[in-house]
């Protein structure tokens, strides 16, 4: 119980420093879904969100509104969404990026190591502040948020 007191105690300070550390309000504006994915398959692409990676959506939310709408908009950015703060590591390409940051791993396993245990691998430049058992708080999202991420290309 402590420690989820902690995770979430610390979660709200990361967030408070991403809405205040530019001196501007943070406006996150409300995405509307333009399709209702459900059991989407891999498939070839090049943007954001038309190459869904390996796992089958699980959800029928929006991945990037459910992205969008999590506190990781308070750390990272996304170029296209609203996700624009700089605190932690860019994931625009992380579905192509993710497979070089750890030999043999590829990007969807870093993207779930990430998310489980972020402090297994710091990118050069930032700290560790991201706080473990993220994959707790998606919920039944998970493996749509995993997916969403490995289509980031």
């Amino acid at each position: 119980m402590i420690r989820l007191i902690s995770i979430f105690t610390f979660s709200i300070l990361v967030f408070s420093m991403g809405c205040v550390s530019s001196g501007e309000e943070t406006v996150v504006p409300a995405v509307t879904p333009t399709s209702t994915a459900t059991n989407v398959e891999k498939s070839t692409g090049s943007g954001h969100g038309d190459s869904l990676g390996t796992s089958s959506i699980q959800s029928n939310k929006n991945p990037e509104e459910i992205f969008t709408s999590a506190m990781c908009v308070s750390c990272h950015k996304i170029e296209g969404t609203s996700a624009q703060s700089e605190v932690g590591p860019e994931l625009t390409h992380i579905g192509t990026i993710g497979a070089t940051r750890k030999p043999g791993i590829s990007a969807e396993d870093y993207i779930r190591e990430s998310i489980e245990d972020p402090g297994s691998y710091i990118v050069a430049g930032y700290s560790n502040i991201m706080p473990p058992g993220q994959k707790d708080g998606f919920g039944e999202d998970y493996e749509t948020i995993i997916t969403y991420l490995v289509s980031l290309k």
